[in-house]
């Protein structure tokens, strides 16, 4: 179950990515200041992202 969490999650931040990537293409911006943060939580999430849910599993 944690697993399919964990995964789902990245899954998701994965998908957040493309929303983002998107939106801005619409705007006309193509170098935004989200971008780095985003990487910065998604390797936060790929990192911690299993003990974390192993602590709010108990």
């Amino acid at each position: 179950m944690i697993n399919s969490k964990y995964l789902g999650g990245i899954a998701f931040l994965i998908l957040l990515l493309f929303l983002i990537e998107f939106t801005l293409s619409i705007y006309g911006i193509e170098e935004s200041i989200m971008f780095p943060f985003f990487w910065i939580v998604f390797f936060i999430w790929i990192l911690f992202g299993k003990s974390y849910l192993k602590k709010r599993n108990l």
